[in-house]
């Protein structure tokens, strides 16, 4: 969840100040980065969050099974 939120803010701070220095602010463009930067920030944290999850399941499957050969 900190990485989306990391990820949405500085998406707004970015495409607001291009869109500023490109061609001055203009509110429609400003309140679509505004919806779409959450909604790609929160994809963007699922993903970390599955990819993690993934590598913790593997990683724990690989002890039990190191543990077991022990046994």
């Amino acid at each position: 969840m900190r990485i989306a939120l990391q990820f949405i803010l500085l998406m707004i701070v970015w495409i607001g100040a291009i869109e500023f220095f490109r061609d001055g602010i203009q509110l429609s463009d400003f309140r679509f980065w505004i919806v779409g930067g959450p909604i790609v920030g929160i994809f963007i944290g699922i993903t970390a969050w599955w990819e993690k999850e993934g590598k913790y399941k593997s990683a724990r499957l690989e002890d039990d099974i190191k543990r077991r050969l022990r046994e």
